[in-house]
């Protein structure tokens, strides 16, 4: 009868594994906490086309993340734009004189600044670029920052706009609304998507990563 102890060899193989997932495991667990980052990041990018009206790329590509290291075992999501901060919180925002839609004390939202929701503001329409503006109260108290409109080539546009010799003065184009203060509603949802990626990813991406550096280093 052939015969033959296996203890031996078994406990060598076990001792390898554990000396290898020992050696891996921050290569694997850095791995898997920046793949996670990633996806969280990718989810957020994509969940804000259903929560913002998005006008250019620039909104998501400010989301960002930061990869783990086997040093450093911390990856991070993040969004660079300040502004984004009161979208996740919720809060109310004032004038600080210094923002692009600042006009004095008062927010400015585009009312014919922005031809179509979608649409983006013109460098040209800006509030502090605006030829001639002037305040303009409504009856209901509301204030709009407004310019005298001109016809060109049969449209109107604002004075700051306008091209060409014919020019007449048609009315007013009343473009921004002006807010003493300006209330946002949480709506981001950050955390939660993230949080939720975490949960339902890690694990496989730890498994993943694990398989990987194991693979690697045989």
């Amino acid at each position: 009868m052939l015969s033959m102890d296996v203890r031996s060899n078994i406990a060598e193989v076990i001792a390898q594994l554990e000396r290898v997932r020992r050696d891996q495991l921050p290569f694997a667990t850095a791995k898997a906490l920046t793949l996670i980052a990633k996806d969280a990041r990718d989810e957020v990018k994509r969940e804000m086309a259903s929560r913002f009206t998005v006008r250019r790329p620039w909104i998501q590509q400010g989301v960002r993340f930061e990869a783990a290291t086997k040093a450093n075992l911390t990856a991070r999501v993040y969004d660079k734009d300040p502004f984004m901060a009161l979208q996740e919180t919720g809060g109310e925002k004032f004038s600080l004189r210094r923002r692009v839609f600042d006009y004095g004390d008062y927010i400015a939202t585009p009312v014919d600044a922005r031809r179509s929701k979608r649409d983006v503001v013109d460098k040209r329409d800006w509030p502090q670029n605006l030829v001639n503006p002037f305040i303009l109260t409504a009856r209901d108290g509301r204030k709009y920052l407004a310019v005298h409109a001109f016809v060109v080539g049969g449209r109107s546009q604002g004075v700051g706009s306008a091209r060409g010799k014919q020019k007449r003065i048609t009315g007013t184009r009343l473009m921004y609304l002006l807010h003493p203060r300006a209330t946002y509603k949480a709506r981001f949802g950050f955390r939660d998507t993230v949080g939720r990626v975490v949960r339902e990813r890690f694990e496989v991406n730890f498994a993943q990563a694990l398989n990987d550096a194991m693979a690697s280093a045989k």
